[in-house]
């Protein structure tokens, strides 16, 4: 076994390049008798334990092989040291589970070139510190408790000053093996340490990276919020020409688009209130007034038709844009007036208004309304805020009020002969040279006021009608 383990090991050695092999006969002979031995050994060690080990051996430099005999179970190795490469000393393991005495001793006693360890497993191991020619007695008894309980055992012992901790388990492939070692506890410490400051490391890591992302998604969430915050305001306002941008295709996408629509609705029922009178609109918030609108009903009012004398003359001395320009800050002035005293515009007709006064408190309340419009249109025709003269008729009766259209373009309008009526008298108040406001006769019998002339005009013929009017022309005293 000797000649075997010391001829194997030397071919090894040559054949990796770190030993010279010298052709004289002495060696050649001693070569030839290796050799020899070698294949001897090496045919043994396949009979014995099949081809597996045998090629594994031969092939497989570094690896372990694992054996199996009556015996139990071995493992064998060839470890080259310092390295692969080129080493300059090969450790030839041999370790069995169960090695008889002898085999023991020749391990033990081998005087061979290279150097040779074996060790046996008794009953509870022999177990040794190689370094201090010792042993521990906490690891036999680690050891032992490990074998009684067969489960992993852990405890703490200390040697020459220094803490050690001791584990002692079963082996996973066969439980008749079993490891115990030591290490120190300073070198569990360093890895406890380091392990704990890479945890902590990527605690902070992933704290910092919570709150940058926190950030980032609140920015992204408070922006939009903050911009329908904005809007929300805007709208309080009336500001319905306020939009959001839809950049987004999410939650809070839906939620601005959702936005845009109701602004761009609520600015074309801002549009639609401009151009509806606001009687319309109040029958439209109110669903009882509504049906009765659409039967039509009777009222007494008070008709107010304004016009622009020789408007055509306008129509061909000013451009285009100058002349839309004047005449929408003229209809713009001339409508807050009529509202401010309570009327109503029921139709722009190009420079005509037609606007209506009705009262619950009856048609006095009414015409009165319509003297105080009257008295601030001629202070705004005095004064220059109107663009254009104007001429103006009015009179009052009753007319029949309703919601007319087709589908669902219907206004509430005034229909019947007082409208007419006034339209008339509206076209005979451009003769006057200036304070072009005629009324009716009827409108001079419902008044009762100190501080409007009446100058009789006289009974006229008007267009459209059979018997004459009387009219009359309004001059205010104040």
């Amino acid at each position: 076994f000797k000649r075997f383990v010391q001829a194997f090991i030397k071919d090894y050695f040559v054949d990796l390049g770190s030993a010279d092999f010298k052709s004289n006969e002495t060696q050649i002979g001693s070569a030839v008798k290796d050799e020899m031995t070698r294949d001897a050994g090496l045919d043994i060690l396949r009979n014995t334990f099949g081809n597996d080990a045998y090629f594994a051996l031969i092939h497989g430099l570094g690896m372990p092989i694992r054996i199996f005999a009556h015996s139990g179970i071995a493992w064998l190795g060839l470890i080259p040291q310092p390295s692969m490469i080129k080493p300059d000393r090969l450790f030839f393991w041999l370790y069995l589970d169960s090695m008889n005495n002898s085999i023991r001793r020749t391990f033990k006693y081998s005087k061979v070139e290279f150097p040779l360890f074996a060790e046996s497993k008794l009953m509870y191991g022999a177990l040794k510190r190689p370094e201090e020619s010792g042993y521990v007695p906490d690891l036999i008894t680690a050891v032992r408790w490990a074998n009684a309980g067969k489960t992993p055992v852990s405890m703490p012992t200390r040697i020459f000053g220094t803490n050690f901790r001791i584990e002692a388990r079963l082996g996973r492939l066969n439980d008749v093996m079993l490891l115990a070692g030591l290490v120190p506890d300073g070198f569990i410490l360093e890895e406890v340490e380091t392990n704990r400051w890479k945890l902590l490391q990527l605690l902070f890591l992933s704290v910092v990276a919570i709150i940058v992302l926190t950030i980032i998604l609140a920015a992204d969430f408070a922006s939009p919020i903050r911009e329908l915050t904005i809007g929300a305001m805007k709208v309080k306002g009336q500001e319905y020409s306020f939009r959001l941008p839809e950049d987004r295709h999410d939650e809070l996408g839906t939620i601005i688009h959702s936005f845009n629509n109701m602004v761009r609705g609520l600015k074309e029922k801002e549009v639609m209130g401009r151009m509806v009178s606001k009687s319309a609109q109040m029958i439209a918030a109110d669903e009882d007034k509504t049906k009765a609108a659409e039967k039509g009903t009777r009222r007494q009012v008070a008709i107010l038709y304004i016009s622009v004398p020789s408007f055509a003359t306008f129509m061909d001395t000013m451009t285009s844009s100058e002349l839309i320009s004047e005449l929408k800050q003229q209809i713009k002035n001339l409508c807050q007036i009529i509202l401010e005293q309570g009327g109503d515009i029921d139709k722009l007709m190009g420079e005509k208004v037609l606007a209506v006064f009705y009262s619950e408190e009856g048609l006095e309340k009414a015409c009165q309304n319509l003297m105080h419009a009257l008295d601030k249109i001629r202070r705004a025709e005095r004064t220059g805020e109107l663009s254009f003269p104007v001429t103006i008729g009015v009179h009052c009766g009753e007319v029949l009020a309703g919601l007319l259209g087709a589908g669902n373009q219907r206004d509430f309008t005034v229909i019947g002969d007082t409208v007419n009526t006034a339209a008339r008298i509206c076209s005979k108040a451009s003769e006057l040279p200036r304070e072009r406001f005629l009324v009716s006769r009827k409108i001079v019998d419902t008044l009762n006021s100190d501080q409007i002339e009446f100058r009789n005009f006289g009974e006229v013929e008007l267009k459209g009608k059979v018997e004459t009017i009387e009219l009359f022309q309004i001059f205010f005293r104040n």
